[in-house]
């Protein structure tokens, strides 16, 4: 229920009166494929699960109050053991222009005269793949919503929040590092003691799940990490 509520809010509260352009991309994905995302500039990240023998992404661009949403691109290669999709602005630097100093959404912000200058950037994204396919993630900013998917995980991001979902029931080891953030877990943890005290934020911490299995890695510079039983 709290998977499904998270993935509500994040994708209802997205473009209301605002341009946009829809881009969705999907691959076939083969036994032992692993599939790897790079989505640097994201307001959001919404990962699901389903029955289909494929990975698809949809994106929703905003860029510059949709003056710039052709200058998205996302990219597409497959290898023998991997499927990737990997979104890109060429030459961001060129599209800076004068801003409102309380927009929302900026990129590349600076003054030149006093005025401010940068580019707007609204990116939200829905992810779809099957069950037992290994996912890596990559992200600078953008907050995460992952469900079980029964493969192992591996996700970075620089200030996005991490939410990930863990059956209670799954033998699952994971590792959580969050420099600036904080771990909420309502699984049973004790967290890495430091000089004889616990310490959560700042460091690497341990979870094992009815022994251990399944390996899930989540690290963020400043946002928190929040591990919830499903």
């Amino acid at each position: 229920m709290r998977f499904l509520l998270l993935t509500s809010l994040l994708l209802g509260l997205s473009f209301a009166g605002r341009a946009q352009r829809r881009v969705e991309k999907q691959l076939p994905l083969t036994s032992g494929q692993a599939l790897r995302l790079k989505l640097e500039l994201a307001d959001s990240i919404v990962v699901k699960t389903w029955d289909r023998p494929e990975a698809q992404v949809i994106a929703l661009v905003s860029i510059n109050d949709g003056q710039d949403d052709d200058a998205y691109a996302l990219n597409t290669e497959t290898t023998p053991d991997t499927v990737a999709f990997v979104a890109d602005i060429p030459d961001l630097d060129s599209l800076a222009r004068p801003l409102p100093d309380k927009t929302s959404h900026k990129v590349m912000y600076s003054r030149r005269n006093g005025q401010a200058w940068g580019v707007t950037v609204d990116i939200r994204y829905e992810v779809f793949l099957p069950k037992g396919v290994p996912l890596a993630l990559e992200t600078i900013n953008g907050s995460l919503v992952i469900p079980p998917t029964g493969a192992p995980l591996r996700v970075h991001s620089i200030s996005g929040k991490v939410d990930l979902f863990v059956p209670r029931n799954q033998g699952t080891d994971v590792t959580a590092k969050t420099v600036m953030g904080v771990l909420y877990t309502d699984f049973p943890f004790e967290p890495v003691r430091e000089d004889g005290l616990y310490r959560i934020a700042g460091q690497e911490n341990a979870l094992t799940i009815n022994g251990g299995g399944i390996p899930l890695t989540l690290e963020t510079v400043t946002g928190d990490v929040l591990i919830h039983q499903y």
